[in-house]
């Protein structure tokens, strides 16, 4: 069965450092908007999330403090799992941007494979990596982003079940990616 493209047309987001487009019918929350959504008692999405992450709810939603930004693709899951990009910022570590074999070990902490790690230029200089995760049953296929703004390191999360999803997703953000 064909499944359209997930990327069509854009609409700039961001956060307090960065913006970038995404395609301009998907869903999109920031950190008080998660907050909410997340914080709520009664909220199935949370309780489906962890069951599938194997962690509680409680500490999902701890996780989910972290992400500035969450985006998620119109139409449902696909394969079961639903195209989505994050966006975590954290200090810088000390010496700046890691090499691009630097960052293998931390993604090998939670993938089952990394595939290629590339430079990433423009506006804002930085890392593309793509990793592979399998989890309950699922194949989940992403790409992240490593870029340096002032002394803080921004990772751009795009995962998907279908590798061609996120890399055309990975594209839009990196084409677009500047400093807020």
């Amino acid at each position: 069965m064909e499944v359209e493209s997930t990327v069509e047309g854009g609409e700039e987001v961001g956060t307090d450092l960065v913006t970038f487009e995404l395609p301009d019918d998907w869903a999109v929350l920031d950190q008080e908007a998660m907050g909410e959504r997340v914080g709520s008692e009664a909220n199935p999405m949370l309780e489906e999330m962890s069951e599938r992450l194997g962690v509680t709810p409680e500490q999902l939603a701890v996780q989910m403090d972290a992400v500035e930004l969450y985006a998620a693709a119109p139409g449902g899951a696909v394969d079961g799992f639903l195209t989505n990009v994050n966006v975590i910022e954290q200090p810088l570590p000390s010496g700046g941007l890691p090499e691009p074999e630097g960052i293998r070990p931390d993604l090998m902490a939670f993938a089952d494979e990394v595939g290629d790690i590339t430079e990433i230029e423009g506006d804002l200089e930085g890392l593309r990596a793509e990793y592979t995760v399998s989890s309950g049953g699922l194949e989940v296929r992403g790409e992240q982003l490593y870029v340096e703004v002032g002394d803080q390191l921004v990772i751009i999360s795009v995962s998907a079940a279908r590798a061609e999803d996120a890399a055309e997703v990975a594209d839009l953000v990196e084409q677009s990616l500047g400093a807020a």
